[in-house]
């Protein structure tokens, strides 16, 4: 861990190693995939054209990063190419020192700051639900329709904005600092990765995310580390069903 910081400057003093810039950034899963990026640009792992990842060599006894250890003894473990997801699965313990170090910095929100402002979070999405219901039944009565449209329109933004609270404002200035500094290290690595250390390009994925190694010479990496959407990939029906009340003016 290479988190450093002296009162006063913390903007100028604090170094992130690419694990801790990518988690700090988009938590366990971008820690890996930095991690990844950069293991196979050692030559340890290789990504497939079917995003399946399988293993090139032993893994070094000078590996001290324990991502880096995790992800390299799962994918030389397994029997066949390994997918992204279960890495990533295996891996993310792996990630609980980093995760804790961020926090001791000040940088992360801890486990109680976490649960009173998602409580507050939550708490205010409950007020705009109920002062929805009220306009409506202001409007001619409340119907199953209104209050399912009450309940997409308050419920998804609330759980979208508890869950993407993890920083602090400190930890929000590293960051927002971490990607104006490094604009000429996105753009090696979006157009030729292949000049930039493993170290290098894993910070870079790390603070921008995968999606800049899109389109360019790793394009069948980046796209292999995009995270899963999970539920939200099927949103799509259920945003359209919800599209149909007219924002919900029409639920009355």
């Amino acid at each position: 861990m290479v988190i450093d910081g002296r009162t006063g400057d913390f903007l100028s003093s604090v170094e992130l190693s690419p694990p801790e810039a990518a988690y700090l950034a988009d938590g366990a899963p971008r820690a890996i995939g930095a991690t990844l990026a950069g293991l196979a640009q050692m030559g340890l792992i290789e990504f497939r054209s079917d995003d399946k990842v399988i293993p090139l060599k032993p893994a070094p006894t000078h590996l001290e990063d324990p991502i880096q250890r995790s992800v390299v003894a799962f994918v030389a473990a397994s029997e066949g190419p390994t997918s992204v997801p279960d890495i990533r699965r295996h891996a993310e313990p792996a990630t609980a020192p980093v995760r804790d170090a961020l926090r001791a910095s000040g940088l992360l929100l801890d486990e109680r700051a976490l649960w009173t402002g998602g409580l507050a979070i939550a708490s205010a999405g409950l007020a705009v639900f109920v002062g929805i219901l009220l306009l409506v039944a202001a409007n001619g009565g409340v119907t199953g329709n209104a209050v399912f449209c009450g309940l997409w329109v308050t419920a998804i933004p609330t759980l979208m904005v508890i869950g993407r609270r993890r920083r602090t404002k400190r930890g929000n200035a590293i960051l927002n600092q971490l990607q104006e500094e490094h604009v000429a290290l996105r753009e090696s690595a979006e157009h030729a990765p292949a000049l930039l250390s493993p170290t290098d390009l894993a910070q870079a994925v790390a603070i921008y995310g995968s999606g800049i190694l899109e389109g360019g010479p790793l394009d069948h990496v980046g796209k292999a580390l995009k995270r899963e959407r999970g539920s939200c990939g099927a949103c799509g029906g259920g945003c359209g069903a919800c599209g149909g009340c007219s924002g919900c003016g029409g639920c009355a």
